[in-house]
């Protein structure tokens, strides 16, 4: 029997955001008076939700088109990717996991990751007994022969990296790169999709999850001209990955793309601009890093025991710690930044903390 203690400590150490309900009765609080920032996803998408579209149910009782043709032909429609350079999965975090599983069929055994990067890249380093190590941005660029890990824009802190032509000379010095942009739809920066058909060691991860603001109904994309990347998915990967339900969401969202771009990234003018403002008054909170995405990485300048306990007893808000990411301290903070008039609860925290 798998050791229980061992277990939950390998599961605490992959932090994510979520579970704020739980953690709200933990503390005998109402989770329905808590607000939750600890998630970073597309609010503004819910408003284009087709709510008033009815899902055909008797899709449910026959499996759906394994190699899901209309799906394909709406993201090559409205995102621009060619069939020939992507494959689907069941949310970016599939995407990564089966990447992984490739690399070390491949015998791959050194990965760097660059930056601050998202904690499934930590989790298949160790369960799959990779040698990882963390880099700066400056050492990144003299690395041999590895797989690298780039989140761009970044997390936890939202900032982008014009990357082409050091992306270029990474690839062309032997690196396989993995290059993490599932947060490129929140912003007006280029994809690096243009470089995928040239260069099979280039794989690019993108959620669409989380621009479509549809945690419940995930879809992820692995963009990449590698062969064996195909040869070996169509193997690995289950089928019917991709229920019936999702991809009836997804054929029903995509056409929109332009449209929920162009509100998000009002929004996200909008919502960093309050922020600003209510910071600019604030000596105890400050700001890590230019976001340009809807998440924002702030930090605590008194010390507290326990960063996320601090709010959500104090204020009733949720918080996603970041101690866990490179070069964060204990008293940083990620929050995931709401509409508008939901951010008031945060806004009130940070002016009330002064």
């Amino acid at each position: 029997m798998r050791d229980l203690k061992k277990q939950n400590t390998l599961y605490n150490q992959y932090k994510h955001g979520g579970g704020y309900k739980k953690a709200a009765g933990l503390e005998g609080l109402d989770w329905e008076q808590v607000t939750d920032y600890s998630t970073s996803i597309n609010w503004m998408a819910a408003k284009f939700y087709p709510e008033n579209l009815i899902y055909p149910h008797r899709e449910n009782i026959q499996y759906p088109d394994p190699e899901y043709k209309d799906l394909q032909e709406t993201i090559e429609e409205f995102h621009g990717y060619s069939p020939k350079y992507f494959l689907m999965t069941h949310g970016a975090n599939e995407a990564i996991s089966y990447l992984f599983h490739m690399f070390l069929l491949q015998s791959f055994k050194d990965v760097a990751l660059a930056g601050s990067t998202y904690s499934e890249y930590n989790k298949c380093c160790d369960l799959n007994g990779f040698n990882s190590v963390k880099v700066s941005y400056d050492e990144l660029y003299s690395l041999r022969d590895k797989i690298i890990v780039i989140v761009n824009p970044n997390t936890p802190f939202g900032t982008y990296f014009d990357l082409k032509p050091r992306l270029e000379n990474l690839l062309n010095q032997g690196n396989t790169v993995v290059l993490d942009e599932s947060f490129i739809d929140f912003t007006d920066k280029p994809s690096m999709y243009e470089l995928v058909k040239d260069y099979p060691n280039l794989f690019i991860i993108h959620s669409l999850t989380k621009f479509y603001g549809s945690a419940g109904a995930r879809l992820g994309l692995i963009l990449s001209s590698n062969k064996l990347l195909q040869e070996f998915m169509s193997v690995l990967l289950p089928p019917w990955t991709i229920s019936a339900y999702d991809s009836w969401f997804y054929k029903n969202m995509i056409p929109k793309y332009r449209e929920i771009q162009s509100a998000t990234l009002a929004w996200i003018a909008e919502i960093n601009k309050k922020t600003d403002n209510v910071l600019s008054k604030s000596s105890n909170i400050k700001s890590l890093g230019d976001s340009i995405t809807c998440y924002r990485t702030l930090t605590l300048e008194k010390e507290v025991s326990d960063i996320r306990k601090f709010f959500l007893n104090e204020y009733k808000i949720y918080v996603r710690p970041t101690s866990d990411f490179f070069n964060c301290s204990n008293n940083s903070f990620r929050v995931g930044l709401r509409l508008p008039e939901e951010n008031d609860p945060l806004w009130r925290a940070i002016e009330d903390i002064g």
